[in-house]
């Protein structure tokens, strides 16, 4: 199994922000990453799912939205790391040519040793997430009744923290008297699909005088996971005695389980026979779940939106091939150049695996703050075009895919210069996992039609060299 695992992993990892699971990290569509990945006060339709499901009310009355597969999907996709630059990655792991036009590994100097020390001296993430959304369908009746949704959305994610001291080991080997610890190593992986159904509404009957409208929405969530693949302990460390023998110590816990449809096979099931994966659009779920997004949005003055919203609150039961693999042993390796001792290492390390009946994971739940201001209102139509400023505080509660506890703060602007000119979208993001990014994207609206396209990352296109990861993200919607 051990190799199958590595194969979902790796399928996982590479295939894996999707729209109605955020956490702190993400944007549920291109408008939003064009704007920085700025929306807790945004009225944005059928798109407000997953961020805010109370801005569903800033839509006019008997308005109807729908975002399918056609004419093209809303997707979002991203790739690559927070560390370790394309520059960086090619000179250091690329290779070089020899005298016969060969690839080879390239002779590090002291001096290129101490600078890879520095890309990994706090260790880094490396990431990869895609997005896609099937089917949503929105609809605003009025005020008083209020508004609904629906929405079917694939969301899948991988985080996997880079030991610090893993790339010293490398580089300077096993020196003797020197203990490398891996504890800061955690990998995180899954395959969820959403089935969300959205009620919102607006309370004119509330007694006050500040807010023209004040409104809340609830989303309800129905999650089936079918792939996982998680550590819940790495305490694992390895050092070189006096007399050259290698000395390990592991403490570690992996959880994994996949839908019966991978037809994965655990090398401690002996019963159990190996068969290819029967993968389908509607594979058997792994695990089951259910979470809820809230949220609250203001209006004053016409001119100002306010919004907070809590989303993905709950977990999800893992039950179906559900397995442990754990550890917790010392082991002493005389002979590196023996490959019976070698291998007993590995097996000492890795673990032993076993059957459990049940993995809870927590989602994604993270706190979202935010203001919109229209400018061009303001300004009582003094300003070419109409100009949106947005301004958004997240803090995720975990560290789950798609999730960071480290805040960030997020800000935008949409401007559209003429009804036949596109909508222009550019934003900032500052903290959380992506540390920075400089957001640009474009919207066609063609009456009926939208089309969005934006990324997250705009300013590696004028330094590619430089960049960290790729991103990119589209979509479309009918308006009705």
């Amino acid at each position: 199994m051990k190799k199958s695992l590595l194969y979902y992993l790796f399928i996982l990892f590479f295939t894996c922000d999707l729209f109605p699971q955020i956490g702190s990290n993400g944007a549920g569509d291109a408008r939003s990453v064009g704007l920085g990945k700025t929306y807790t006060a945004l009225g944005n339709g059928v798109f407000s799912l997953g961020n805010n499901p109370a801005n569903l009310m800033l839509d006019s009355n008997l308005h109807c939205e729908l975002s399918s597969v056609l004419p093209f999907p809303s997707l979002n996709a991203r790739a690559g790391s927070d560390f370790i630059t394309i520059k960086d990655y090619n000179y250091f792991f690329g290779g070089v040519e020899d005298a016969s036009g060969k690839t080879v590994g390239r002779y590090l100097t002291a001096a290129d040793k101490a600078r890879l020390k520095s890309i990994f001296e706090d260790g880094g993430t490396v990431l990869g997430d895609f997005a896609v959304t099937y089917f949503s369908f929105s609809i605003k009746v009025d005020d008083k009744i209020g508004a609904f949704a629906f929405s079917i959305s694939d969301v899948a994610g991988s985080n996997f923290n880079f030991p610090e001291q893993l790339i010293s080991l490398g580089l300077d080997g096993n020196q003797v008297g020197t203990v490398y610890t891996f504890d800061d190593a955690k990998l995180k992986a899954w395959w969820l699909r959403n089935y969300s159904l959205t009620y919102s509404r607006s309370f004119p009957e509330l007694e006050q005088n500040i807010f023209e409208k004040i409104s809340a929405g609830l989303t309800l969530k129905l999650i089936h996971g079918f792939a996982y693949v998680g550590s819940e302990k790495v305490e694992t460390s390895l050092s070189t005695g006096a007399y050259n023998q290698i000395v390990a110590r592991g403490n570690t816990e992996f959880y994994s389980a996949f839908s019966d449809d991978f037809n994965v096979k655990y090398d401690f099931d002996s019963t159990k026979t190996k068969k290819d994966a029967d993968i389908s659009p509607f594979p058997s779920p792994a695990g089951t779940g259910f979470g809820f997004d809230f949220g609250l949005s203001a209006v004053l003055d016409d001119i100002w939106t306010f919004g907070i919203s809590i989303t993905d609150i709950g977990s999800i039961n893992w039950t179906e091939n559900a397995a442990r693999y754990s550890s917790n042993t010392a082991f002493v390796l005389n002979d590196i150049t023996d490959k019976d001792e070698v291998d007993s290492l590995k097996d000492a390390l890795t673990g032993k695996g076993e059957y459990v009946n049940e993995i809870s994971t927590t989602l994604p739940t993270a706190l979202h703050l935010g203001a919109a201001f229209r400018l061009d209102k303001y300004l009582k139509g003094n300003f070419p075009g109409s100009m949106l400023l947005v301004l958004d505080y997240h803090q995720g509660f975990n560290d789950e895919p798609l999730n960071s506890t480290k805040p960030r703060f997020s800000f935008g602007a949409e401007w559209k210069p003429m009804d036949w000119i596109p909508y222009i979208r550019t934003g900032f993001s500052f903290g959380g996992s992506d540390t920075f990014g400089w957001a640009f994207g474009l919207g066609i609206d063609a009456s009926v039609l939208e089309l969005l396209f934006a990324t997250p990352d705009f300013q590696y296109l004028f330094i590619p060299n430089e960049a960290k990861r790729i991103s990119l993200a589209i979509g479309s919607k009918w308006k009705l």
